[in-house]
């Protein structure tokens, strides 16, 4: 069972119909169905969240949340199980987690598992919030599902029981053995009855769509695990030590099943080490290239820097790559090391060489900011880093520490509790970071609250307060997306930035003053004149509607940049 992605309190037919939400056919989901009737066990697969976006494109005039309970009810009914599964990636789905749980028990008298990164991550906590959820399966249970199965059934000793927590009597119980699936236990997805080739039109698989023009897109994993520790990553604490890889032939194999039996012609890596082992990645590559499926693909989830070598990246551009994310993170050196990244600032700027020989390929780097002790002068490091890197586009999240990270950790130390109830905002209210900054938005319409560059002043040893945060990712957010277009003049570097500023004025986030007037210069600079009219209009009818933008306006010297309108006092 796949909950839905948003809860109803924050569901927008609006940005649904924008395919702003994720779309991600279940991989995992997919992986324990093969595993299950590989055992002898019959599976289903119910995408709550597919039922919801679908019936959002079908009915927008008659949109009911509460579609989703009537499916769940259905397929209890055709399909009859002895148990009902529930996966939870993310934290944000933590409370539609529970309210599937919730619908569950009150139709029917059926054993509820949970699994996942979410409830593997925290699983105590996710039982005690979630009543109706009897046990959790920990980390990877390619394995240790079916295993459980059989001890139930009689087929295995108790002694096989890993990788299970509950609630006995009120106590935590975990059995926390890890049995990860070895390299030949690793099976393709078997997605049941799902209409895989219809879920790129409902939301975003990946984050290339502006890209990959009209070519569906799916996802497929080569490995599994990362070399990386990064203290604020939790691949290591479910995925264990190390990387696994998947025969390079088989990952292929699957690839091509994809396009044969649904029509995709994308394909989004959901791995997190993609390029681990030079050898065998180029061999995937050049695989890909042998069986000329004239495909595209991105790898969303992101690269380690280091990893990128000129004969690597000749075979991913070939076998068909428009866009890579690089994991960077932080331009301070300080910073990379007490994170532990395996990046440094020389190697984010040997990456920057290589990649200059592929100018249309779309790069992203990944950046953070709020690190514990992070002061204005670091994250003033991370700005001049990425101006100097010069990629395409810098995604910048406020950190958000997730259960049994590092940092998480010694965070929770400082805070106690104020963080450790996944039932309620804390660690879950980051992930809806870019939905609360378009809320500010609104609501500061009329009335704008005052806003400064902080990065120019003198004393930039200051750690920010968490309630600064946000303007301070304004700040660099335009410092190192948008403001570089005022002195771009390279043909391809514009057109790139044209693709993604017209993805994010039309698609991402409307009524978009600084967006539109952005774009508005991009396209005068690729002399698209009647186009660049349009958006400079927008621009400013947006501004003069908003006081949250003129005072930004003001604070950047925008204005000069606009014809016939005043500067507002800040």
């Amino acid at each position: 069972m796949v909950p839905p992605e948003a809860t109803e309190e924050d569901f927008n037919i609006a940005l649904a119909l924008n395919r702003r939400y994720w779309a991600y056919p279940p991989y995992g989901a997919a992986i324990l169905a093969r595993s299950l009737k590989n055992s002898g066990y019959a599976a289903a697969i119910v995408d709550l969240n597919y039922e919801i976006l679908s019936h959002v494109f079908e009915k927008p005039h008659e949109f009911s949340y509460e579609i989703w309970k009537k499916a769940l009810g259905k397929s209890l009914e055709s399909f009859r199980p002895d148990l009902i599964g529930i996966s939870c990636m993310f934290t944000m789905g933590h409370m539609n987690m529970k309210r599937v749980a919730e619908e569950v028990k009150r139709l029917c008298d059926l054993p509820v598992a949970a699994g996942g990164v979410h409830p593997t991550n925290a699983p105590e906590a996710v039982l005690r919030d979630c009543p109706d959820i009897d046990f959790i399966g920990l980390y990877e249970c390619d394995q240790s599902l079916p295993a459980l199965f059989d001890v139930v059934n009689g087929k295995q000793p108790e002694t096989e029981l890993s990788q299970v927590a509950m609630l006995i009597g009120g106590d935590f119980v975990s059995f926390n053995e890890r049995t990860p699936p070895k390299l030949d236990e690793i099976l393709p997805p078997d997605y049941c009855e799902l209409a895989i080739g219809k879920y790129d039109g409902l939301g975003q698989v990946g984050t290339y769509r502006f890209m990959r023009e009209n070519r569906t897109a799916a996802s497929c994993l080569a490995v599994r695990g990362c070399r990386a520790k990064c203290s604020f990553c939790s691949v290591r604490s479910f995925n264990g030590s190390g990387v696994r890889t998947r025969e390079v032939v088989l990952v292929v194999d699957e690839v091509e099943r994809l396009v044969h039996d649904y029509g995709i012609k994308h394909i989004t890596w959901l791995d997190d080490d993609l390029l681990f082992n030079e050898m065998r990645a180029t061999a995937l590559f050049n695989e890909i290239i042998r069986r000329k499926m004239n495909l595209t693909w991105d790898a969303s989830n992101g690269v380690i820097a280091a990893a990128i070598t000129p004969g690597l990246l000749h075979a991913m551009v070939e076998s068909g790559c428009i866009g890579l994310n690089i994991g960077i993170e932080s331009g301070s050196p300080k910073i990379l090391q007490e994170v532990h990244k395996p990046g440094t600032v020389d190697s984010f700027r040997k990456a920057k060489y290589l990649l200059a020989a592929y100018p249309y390929l779309f790069i992203k780097g990944f950046l953070m900011m709020g690190f514990p002790g992070e002061t204005l002068g670091q994250m003033k490091e991370t700005v001049n880093l990425a101006l100097e890197l010069g990629f395409d586009w810098y995604p910048l999240q406020i950190l958000n520490p997730l259960p049994s990270t590092e940092i998480f950790g010694s965070l929770t130390q400082d805070c106690g509790s104020v963080i450790a109830n996944p039932g309620t905002g804390g660690w879950m209210a980051g992930i809806f970071q870019s939905l609360n900054l378009r809320r500010r938005e609104e609501s500061e319409k009329a009335n704008a609250r005052k806003f400064f560059d902080r990065l120019q002043g003198k004393d930039l040893d200051i750690v920010p307060s968490k309630e600064d945060l946000a303007d301070l990712w304004f700040l660099m957010d335009y410092k190192i997306n948008y403001e570089p277009i005022l002195d771009m003049e390279n043909p391809v570097k514009l057109e790139n930035k044209r693709k993604i500023l017209r993805d994010i004025c039309d698609r991402i986030s409307h009524a978009n003053a600084l967006g539109n007037l952005f774009l508005s210069l991009t396209e005068r600079k690729l002399r698209s004149f009647a186009e660049a009219d349009r958006r400079m209009a927008l621009a400013k009818q947006f501004l003069d509607e908003s006081d949250y933008w003129q005072k930004r306006f003001a604070v950047f010297g925008l204005y000069r940049h606009l014809s016939g309108c005043e500067a507002k006092a800040v």
